[in-house]
């Protein structure tokens, strides 16, 4: 949809009469102009036709390539527009600050008409229209006379000048807010949305009330897809200590944590405590250890949560980093001493210490059929090899399972059979070599 804004024809008038401070014409320019409206025609094209006060921001009609919003389109004759011409181009030749010239003009028209009614309900919010164009000095001059800006312009004001403004906005909210609860909420939603509101809100609210939202801000922050540290570095030192909760039972400090901002994280750890646990049951250390970072996970540790515990899926920091791939997270444990297996290496660990054990069981019977068989002829080292093959497979089964990474799982009844006997296999085997050796000795 088209949008065209018409100069109107007593423009060049209210221009001439503000300049040279002509109170005839200026009121002439006044009395005259069109009723302020929008009109849409039959093939969508809006006509907008604003308060003088609008007209002066800009001084002259834009040209298409520098307009955005309107196409500017002026409705009066050659020797009214060459007078327009001719003055903004000596303003320009003469370097005047455009910012002091507006806000003079502005203050003359205001001896005459009232600026406020001219603000009030109109396609085009003319704080903005200054702020776009910087100009800094008209607005502070705006609040200082007590113009009231309704809560969307206070915010986008906040949001888009420097710290002069801050300063002027909070010395006179009283006069130049109108509606405060509607601007404390809008300032809030700007702090949830990242933007720079804080101290906005701080005079808006109280200190309870602020704290709150801040720890909202920063659990929101921390939920979007696309974080960035420097926005929640801001939240940290503004106040925000972490401690909001989603509804995973997450705190806003494990968010940062699995997000690797150690900078930010720093700071509000000590406001948390070490078993802090959420929902699953896992502490900051599972968290670091999604992170994938050396650094969180040091400083983690540092802070004494334990790397060890598991949550109630049994998975405990190190299988959280062997699941999620964080291979630097994994090294980093490993260098502390804590390796784990995955579910799978736990199974073959177990599968293959008994399956010796019953391979030391199943030597017995071997051993005693060739003992007794009259097709082995060396019986004896028959016997004391099979014995000492026992052993050693034995030996090799116990020493697998000595391990400190042998999983500590309660073990079926079946396989503690196996291991039992196990046991007794080799005892036989062991007093059956020892018998057979007397025999030998005594024979000789």
């Amino acid at each position: 949809m088209e949008q065209v804004l018409i100069w109107p024809a007593q423009y060049p008038m209210l221009l001439k009469g503000l300049i040279e401070q002509n109170g005839a014409y200026i009121l002439d320019a006044i009395e005259a102009w069109p009723n302020c409206q929008q009109i849409k025609d039959e093939q969508g094209v809006t006509t907008t036709i604003l308060p003088p006060l609008f007209y002066l921001a800009w001084l002259r009609p834009l040209e298409p390539f520098e307009a955005c919003y309107f196409q500017h389109i002026d409705d009066y004759d050659d020797k009214q527009r060459q007078y327009v011409n001719s003055v903004t181009r000596h303003i320009e030749e003469n370097g005047v600050e455009q910012d002091e010239l507006i806000k003079t003009l502005i203050q003359r028209l205001g001896q005459y008409s009232n600026i406020q009614m001219q603000l009030q309900n109109q396609s085009l919010s003319f704080i903005e229209l200054l702020c776009e164009k910087q100009f800094e000095k008209t607005l502070i001059w705006l609040i200082e006379v007590g113009i009231q800006f309704v809560p969307e312009e206070v915010v986008s004001l906040w949001c888009n000048s420097e710290e002069a403004i801050h300063a002027t906005l909070l010395d006179n909210l009283e006069t130049c807010v109108c509606d405060r609860d509607e601007t404390a909420k809008l300032a809030t939603d700007g702090l949830l949305d990242g933007r720079q509101t804080f101290e906005l809100l701080c005079a808006m609210c109280d200190q309870d009330e602020v704290a709150k939202q801040l720890e909202q801000a920063l659990l929101f922050q921390l939920t979007q897809q696309q974080v960035k540290q420097s926005a929640i570095l801001t939240l940290v030192n503004q106040g925000a200590k972490g401690v909001a909760k989603d509804s995973k039972g997450r705190s806003a400090i494990m968010l940062a944590i699995e997000n690797g901002f150690v900078s930010a994280v720093e700071p509000m750890l000590t406001y948390h405590n070490v078993n802090e646990l959420d929902e699953c049951g896992r502490n900051f250390m599972h968290y670091a250890a999604a992170s994938n970072s050396t650094a969180m996970i040091e400083m983690i540790f540092d802070h004494g949560d334990d790397p060890t515990l598991a949550d109630i899926y049994g998975d405990t920091p190190y299988r959280v980093a062997m699941k999620q791939q964080a291979l630097t997270s994994k090294q980093t444990f490993e260098q502390r001493g804590i390796i784990e297996l995955s579910n799978d290496a736990k199974y073959q660990k177990i599968k293959t210490v008994h399956m010796l054990y019953a391979f030391a069981a199943i030597l017995l019977p071997l051993q005693l059929f060739l003992f007794f068989t009259d097709e082995v002829d060396e019986k004896t080292i028959a016997t004391l090899v099979t014995t000492a093959a026992s052993i050693g497979i034995f030996a090799i089964a116990r020493r697998k399972r000595s391990n400190p990474l042998y999983p500590n799982n309660s073990t079926p009844w079946s396989l503690l059979g196996v291991n039992a006997l196990a046991w007794v296999s080799i005892g036989i085997q062991v007093l059956f070599s020892v018998l057979v050796l007397i025999a030998v000795l005594s024979l000789r």
